[in-house]
């Protein structure tokens, strides 16, 4: 910490990895804080921002801050639109939000790339809270092109 603040030259990866350290230890804002700083000389770094975003979202005031989580997982996909685990956390960041749609779009777009029990499960949340019995059927079959006709993912 004491060579972080030392030092006027930032290091990504010790800011990085001191986020991380906060993250762990519920001390989110000061988590945040390392990762901005960290983003400020990596800012084509897709983990940083999906680090961001996750740890916004776990914040004490996640809720609240759920427009920044969401705006940090779309900057990571950005760098790298294949990112899955950024797609789950937009997913469930928008399920935080009651935004079951959009949930259920970052859901799909994920198992598209990485077929994973969980993102099915995730999905079915989705389903299950946007009161669609029809599309929580389809999910047994484990076929993301049943759902083209219903969403853009």
């Amino acid at each position: 910490i004491v060579a972080a603040q030392s030092n006027d030259h930032v290091d990504p990866l010790l800011h990085s990895a001191m986020g991380l350290i906060y993250n762990l230890s519920f001390d989110y804002d000061k988590a945040i804080d390392c990762f901005r700083a960290a983003l400020y000389e990596r800012p084509d770094d897709y983990q940083l921002w999906n680090k961001l975003g996750a740890t916004t979202a776990n914040s004490t005031h996640g809720k609240e801050r759920a427009h920044e989580a969401i705006d940090a997982y779309f900057r990571a996909l950005q760098k790298k639109p294949t990112y899955t685990r950024a797609r789950a956390n937009l997913g469930i960041s928008y399920m935080a939000t009651q935004n079951y749609t959009e949930a259920a779009k970052c859901f799909l777009g994920a198992l598209e790339i990485n077929n994973t029990p969980h993102l099915w499960e995730n999905l079915k949340s989705a389903f299950t809270l946007m009161e669609r019995p029809d599309l929580i059927e389809k999910i047994s079959l484990r076929d993301v092109n049943l759902f083209r006709n219903e969403f853009d993912f």
